[in-house]
């Protein structure tokens, strides 16, 4: 870990602040860029926290990532569902899946966590390449 000093703070809040300033007075496409930096960013904060405190080196957190992705596009796009609907259930799926991954891992440690969570994220990114109802591999088209 680092030590917080008043620069480190005032730094991360300046950066913030930029770019809830360029979210909010910005175009439509730095919106999307700002949304995409806060998602990539939180991804990147919960992989910190499972191998920085926890001790685990996780190679599931794409997988885990994707399913949350691929439920709310799949809910807007193939079951109608609104936004907010379909965000509840992309997370619902995303932690159902990390639950589950975790009550299989849960007494592995080391390289065989490691190799058990690959194989968890293998299988999410065959089973959505190969399933045509999320459109294989080629995408699901038309999602807002």
């Amino acid at each position: 870990m680092f030590r917080q000093t008043p620069l480190r703070s005032v730094t991360l809040a300046l950066i913030v602040a930029g770019l809830a300033a360029h979210a909010i007075w910005g175009g439509f496409f730095d919106r999307e860029i700002v949304i995409e930096i806060a998602i990539l960013a939180l991804l990147a904060v919960s992989l910190d926290l499972v191998a920085g405190f926890g001790g685990l080196i996780s190679l599931c957190h794409g997988a885990i990532y994707g399913i949350a992705a691929y439920g709310f596009a799949a809910s807007t796009v193939k079951l109608g569902l609104g936004t907010g609907p379909g965000m509840a259930l992309g997370l619902l799926l995303a932690t159902l899946f990390g639950l589950a991954v975790g009550a299989v891992t849960a007494s592995t440690t080391g390289i065989f966590f490691i190799m058990a969570t690959l194989a968890f994220g293998q299988m999410v990114y065959v089973g959505v390449f190969r399933w045509g109802w999320l459109g294989g591999d080629d995408g699901l088209p038309g999602v807002p």
